[in-house]
C-alpha cells in the first residue's frame, strides 16, 4: 500500500494527486500545484518548466487531466477511512500548494525550492542544491529540507547555526553560545554525536525495559501455573475421593438388595423345619455388618485453600493497578509554558499544543498546528 501511495503523490505538495496532469517530460503534478509553481494561468504565455527535471516546456502547452492516473487515484481513495479525512487532506494540500517556497537564486523564472541552506539563509531549487554539493566552497554549508523560516533553525541570540548540543542543559546551541554566550564552559558535543548517543541510550533503555517486562511475564506465568496446579490438585483429589465413596455405597446397596431378595423368598416358606434350616445356613440370624456411610469431610475440601489462592491473585491485581497509573503519570504530556516559548510560537489554552504563526506574502495572518 505504501508503494502505491508514493506513486500517487504530487512532488510539489507531497500529497495524493488532485486533478493530475502529465507534462511532456513525463512528470505528473496536481493541476493547482503546477499552476501555483508557474504563478500563471495556463492560458497565459510561458515560459513553462518542469519543477522536477527543470526543462523548459512549449509556451503553447495546454494542460489536460490524466484520466488514467485520476482513475487510479479514485480507486485508491475509495479504500481510505472516511470522506471527512479525505476532505481534510484536500484542504491541507491546497494550503501547501498556495504556500510554495521558491528558489532565491532563480530570479527570472520562479522555481520550486526543495532545500534550504542555513549558511546562506537561502532556499534552493534542485539545480542550485546540486550546485551546493558540487562546489568545494559550498560543500560544507548546512543544507536541510526546505523551510520558509530558516531563522527558526538558528540560534535566537547569535543567529548562527545550531551545530552543537549542550550536554548540561540538553539543548542545541551554536558555537558562540559555548564560547561567549549563556552556555560558556558548558560541556558540548556535535549534534550528530549527541543524536547517536541519545539513540544508543534509548536503545539500551528499551532493551532493559523489554528484559524487565520479559522477567515480569515469566514470573506471572509461573505464578499462574502454580495457582492452577493447586486448584487442579484440589479438584482431582476430591473427585477421586468422592468416586471411591460412591463405589463403596453402591456395593453396600447391592448387598442390601441381595439380602432383601433372600429374606423375601424365605418368608414365603411354610415348612417350619425348612425355614429354620435355611435361616441358619444363610446366617440370617446374625446382625448385618455394613460399613457405616461416611459423610463428606469438609476438611478434605477446605474452601479456605481456594480463597487463599483467590486472595493472592487479588493482591497481585491491586499491586499492578496501583503501579501502572503512577508509571503513566510520569509519561504524561508536560504542560507548556507560554512565557518561555519562541516569539513565533503560541501555546494552546490546555498547554498541550504549540502553534507556529507566520506572515505570508500578502501579510494575512495564518497559523499552522504542530
Amino acid at each position: 500500500m505504501g508503494t502505491v501511495e508514493e506513486a500517487l503523490k504530487c512532488p510539489v505538495c507531497q500529497d495524493i494527486f488532485t486533478d493530475p496532469v502529465t507534462l511532456p517530460c513525463g512528470h505528473d503534478f496536481c493541476l493547482t500545484c503546477i499552476q501555483a509553481v508557474w504563478e500563471t494561468d495556463v492560458s497565459h504565455n510561458g515560459p513553462f518548466f518542469c519543477p522536477e527535471c527543470q526543462i523548459f516546456l512549449p509556451s503553447d502547452l495546454t494542460l489536460e487531466i490524466n484520466t488514467s492516473l485520476q482513475n487510479k487515484v479514485k480507486d485508491f481513495t475509495a479504500n481510505q477511512p472516511s470522506a471527512a479525512e479525505l476532505q481534510s487532506t484536500t484542504s491541507n494540500r491546497t494550503t501547501k500548494s498556495s504556500s510554495t517556497i521558491h528558489c532565491d537564486h532563480c530570479i527570472e523564472t520562479p522555481t520550486v525550492a526543495i532545500r534550504t541552506c542555513l549558511t546562506c539563509d537561502a532556499s534552493l531549487c534542485q539545480a542550485h542544491a546540486l550546485l551546493h554539493q558540487q562546489r568545494s566552497a559550498l560543500r560544507e554549508h548546512t543544507v536541510v529540507e526546505v523551510t520558509g523560516d530558516p531563522l527558526s533553525l538558528k540560534c535566537r541570540e547569535h543567529r548562527d547555526e545550531l551545530k552543537l548540543f549542550c550536554m548540561e542543559e540538553r539543548v542545541p546551541v551554536c558555537c558562540l553560545c559555548v564560547l561567549v554566550g549563556m552556555h560558556k564552559n558548558h560541556k558540548a558535543s556535535q549534534l550528530h554525536e549527541a543524536c547517536d548517543d541519545f539513540k544508543k541510550s534509548a536503545a539500551d533503555f528499551r532493551e532493559r525495559v523489554s528484559d524487565k517486562y520479559s522477567r515480569i511475564r515469566f514470573v506471572l506465568n509461573g505464578d499462574e501455573r502454580l495457582m492452577m496446579q493447586i486448584i487442579d490438585a484440589e479438584e482431582t483429589y476430591m473427585t477421586e475421593w468422592l468416586e471411591a465413596q460412591k463405589a463403596i455405597m453402591e456395593a453396600q446397596i447391592k448387598e442390601i438388595d441381595n439380602l432383601r431378595a433372600s429374606s423375601k423368598s424365605l418368608l414365603q416358606e411354610t415348612n417350619d423345619l425348612q425355614f429354620l434350616q435355611q435361616i441358619t445356613a444363610q446366617n440370617l440370624c446374625d446382625p448385618l455388618d455394613l460399613a457405616p456411610v461416611q459423610e463428606v469431610d469438609r476438611d478434605l475440601c477446605d474452601p479456605e485453600k481456594l480463597r487463599t489462592v483467590e486472595r493472592l491473585v487479588d493482591d497481585l491485581s491491586v499491586a499492578l493497578a496501583q503501579h501502572f497509573p503512577r508509571m503513566w503519570s510520569y509519561l504524561s504530556s508536560p504542560a507548556l509554558d507560554s512565557s518561555t516559548a519562541h516569539p513565533k510560537l503560541e501555546i494552546s489554552q490546555d498547554q498541550k499544543k504549540v502553534y507556529w504563526r507566520r506572515q505570508p506574502v500578502d501579510e494575512a495572518s495564518e497559523s499552522s498546528a504542530i
